[in-house]
């Protein structure tokens, strides 16, 4: 039996390091009799090394603010733009799990919390209540389509996985696959309580048409806004071998209490080409960034 949906969760934005981040300075005092000596200072920092609480600059980006437009009859001053993905995203690494991993693990590589300060100077001097240290944002190492992100760009985070808990895949469910085939799936905790432990829970289907349900691994210690490699193949799951043979089965994430915090992904073991030789599998990086077969 599918466990129970974890309820009271609080989901958490994160931001698509392969999409387009952009910062706004807010525009200077409106009533300068003059802007130009206007000058907007946008400084990042990110940690030291990966999953450091301590932050060191990368750069401060000078900029200059856009010039003000009417509209109906008002000057509108839109402050200064500065693009921060194409800076952020190279701090971010992929990493390939292991074709025989069978344990859940952590990957620290793929997202990463970054800080902001913002200055603004007139004619050299800093203006009065423009020197701001911003709360850290976190960002993943994946992107959505240019249509997608438009649609789900800001609540894909929050209310998209609210509501759908997705793993990091855009591969459709009921995959076929092969008893030796290497699979994996990926899941951020981008919620609030990170639960201390996560279950890997499967629902298994025999071809004598029993069921039952497993507990398969389980990883402890993992922090919000970390990355979990979930295997999910057959053989990862060690449900080849055993007195019954499975036909399909089930996966997804619960915590210690067996309540689910995941979306269920399902998988049948196609066997026709068991005998073959010489098989090789490919793992590529799909459209949210992440590893799956």
């Amino acid at each position: 039996m599918i466990d129970g949906l974890k309820t009271g969760l609080a989901f958490l934005p994160v931001q698509f390091s392969r999409n387009k981040i952009e910062h706004v300075l807010d525009a200077a005092d409106t009533s300068l009799p003059s802007r130009n000596g206007l000058r907007y200072y946008l400084e990042a920092l990110v940690p030291t090394s990966p999953g450091s609480t301590t932050f060191k600059r990368l750069v401060k980006m000078p900029g200059a603010e856009k010039p003000p437009r009417t509209e109906f009859g008002s000057t509108i001053y839109e402050g200064a733009f500065f693009r921060l993905d194409e800076l952020l995203d190279g701090f971010l690494e992929y990493q390939k799990p292991g074709a025989d991993a069978v344990d859940m693990c952590v990957i620290s590589s793929l997202t990463m919390p970054y800080m902001l300060r913002e200055s603004v100077l007139n004619n050299g001097v800093l203006m009065p209540e423009t020197s701001k240290e911003l709360q850290n944002q976190w960002i993943l190492k994946a992107g959505l389509s240019d249509l997608d992100f438009a649609t789900w760009g800001d609540v894909f985070f929050t209310t998209y996985m609210s509501q759908q808990r997705p793993f990091l895949t855009w591969q459709l469910d009921n995959k076929l696959i092969g008893e030796q085939q290497p699979e994996f799936l990926f899941f951020l905790l981008n919620f609030s309580p990170t639960p201390a432990t996560i279950i890997r829970r499967v629902e298994v289907s025999y071809t004598d048409g029993t069921e039952e349900t497993l507990d398969k691994g389980q990883l402890s210690g993992g922090q919000t806004y970390q990355v979990v490699c979930v295997p999910t193949g057959a053989k990862a799951l060690g449900l080849l071998g055993g007195a019954k043979t499975v036909a399909s089965y089930r996966v997804w994430l619960s915590d210690g209490e067996r309540n689910r915090l995941s979306q269920v992904r399902s998988y049948t073991i196609d066997r026709k080409y068991r005998a073959r030789s010489g098989l090789f599998y490919i793992l590529i990086v799909w459209a949210v960034g992440i590893h799956s077969d």
